[in-house]
């Protein structure tokens, strides 16, 4: 099969590289798992309740995120799904107020988080969600693309964070389909 390469205009989003995951929000989590699982073949689902933040700011006040997050692999491509527990002001609770679901956002793993920032300002794409995962995963921030797109999550990747994508990977290259949902609790995953 011969994979064709996007252009890379030297201001565009896809100079900081390729989409590695699509993350969607339902208004039932463990219905969609199950759909994705199930119906789509992606998987396992490694969830981690109530996700532990180093920081995080919105619209650059502290947030109070309160959120559930599973993720799996279909193929090489992560499938994330994001619950929010809470009420607190977020990209999540926002963009899910009028019922909405479906797909949020788009992955990119950077080396340069701050080159990163300056390339999606110059492209017009706002941080509004911005903050470090506890225990040293990494920084990430949630842009908004100006066009018919969705939030763009860019994540800058701790060596812990890396070798849990790729355990999840692994898994997913060997799942034979049982044990769909795998409950991860969140001091495990911030080691």
């Amino acid at each position: 099969m011969t994979v064709l390469r996007t252009f890379a205009l030297p201001e565009s989003i896809a100079r900081l590289g390729d989409i590695v995951q699509l993350a969607f929000m339902a208004r039932d989590f463990e219905a969609a798992l199950r759909f994705w699982s199930e119906t789509m073949g992606a998987g396992p689902f490694f969830v981690v309740d109530r996700v532990r933040f180093g920081e995080a700011r919105y619209l650059g006040a502290p947030a109070q995120l309160d959120l559930s997050v599973a993720i799996g692999y279909w193929g090489d491509l992560q499938i994330e799904f994001v619950h929010q527990h809470n009420d607190a002001p977020s990209i999540f609770r926002d963009w899910q107020k009028d019922g909405r679901e479906g797909l949020h956002h788009v992955g990119i793993l950077v080396g340069d988080i701050a080159m990163a920032e300056r390339v999606c300002a110059g492209a017009g794409a706002p941080v509004l969600l911005d903050g470090a995962m506890h225990g040293g995963r990494g920084r990430f921030f949630y842009a908004r693309m100006a066009g018919p797109a969705p939030f763009l999550e860019v994540i800058e990747p701790g060596s812990k964070l890396l070798a849990a994508f790729r355990h999840m990977r692994e898994a997913a290259r060997n799942w034979d389909g049982r044990d769909p949902v795998r409950r991860v609790s969140s001091r495990d995953a911030a080691r």
